[in-house]
């Protein structure tokens, strides 16, 4: 039989734990909150970036080649193609509350809506992501252990369109602008997945650090040395 004095220090143990919780329940939400403005202020970099670019090589003179140049930079946006419609959805009411006239939006319900973009992303960038780089690796490896696999050949006819598409465009004289382009491109993605990747660790830590707190509470339960009248 537990004594009263136990009783007491471990159903206020209990409770203490509980509001522990719901504290890092709240650290968890402001991470994501937080993400959500780190990503989408590196992600309109990005852009902005590379319309920089070729505007200062003179290609949007051609919106075709221009076109034919943003689908083969979005083969390295490997997060921004996951997140395609909340991104666009984001950008759009931003957009507009930038260039809301007469009324301007103060910057702190811009900044909330970046805050809200994290927490809507988050159950997609949660997944396990491969970057292109990784991607590649994968399958080439796969390639050179198995070429009859339909997957693979699925794979070889992707990448043969996107060549083939990367050729004809270089063939228009814009072989300059793509290079100058994607290494923009690829230094910012790299800061994505800079982003992306300790944000998902930070989370990963603050979501351990509140399951073995419920554990202990289960087990404090669980032994029958707390009151669980309330």
């Amino acid at each position: 039989m537990v004594d009263f004095l136990t009783l007491m220090q471990h159903t206020f143990r209990k409770f203490q734990l509980k509001a522990e919780i719901a504290l890092l329940d709240r650290e968890l939400t402001n991470r994501l909150r937080r993400f959500g403005i780190e990503l989408y202020d590196i992600i309109e970099k990005q852009r902005r970036s590379v319309i920089a670019q070729l505007e200062k090589d003179g290609t949007t003179t051609d919106p075709k080649q221009v076109d034919d140049i943003q689908q083969i930079l979005k083969v390295f946006q490997t997060i921004e193609n996951e997140i395609k419609i909340p991104l666009e959805a984001t950008r759009t009411e931003i957009d507009n509350m930038e260039s809301s006239t007469p009324i301007k939006f103060p910057p702190l319900l811009i900044q909330r809506r970046k805050e809200e973009f994290g927490i809507t992303i988050w159950p997609i960038i949660c997944e396990e992501t491969l970057w292109i780089h990784e991607t590649l690796e994968k399958d080439l490896l796969k390639d050179a252990n198995n070429s009859n696999n339909n997957n693979n050949n699925k794979t070889t006819k992707t990448v043969g369109e996107f060549m083939n598409t990367a050729i004809k465009v270089i063939e228009k004289g814009t072989k300059s602008t793509i290079k100058k382009a994607v290494g923009k491109l690829s230094s910012e993605q790299r800061e994505v997945e800079v982003c992306v990747d300790v944000t998902k660790l930070d989370i990963s830590l603050i979501e351990n650090t509140i399951l073995n707190k419920y554990n202990e509470i289960d087990k404090l339960i669980n032994n029958g040395t707390t009151l669980e009248c309330c």
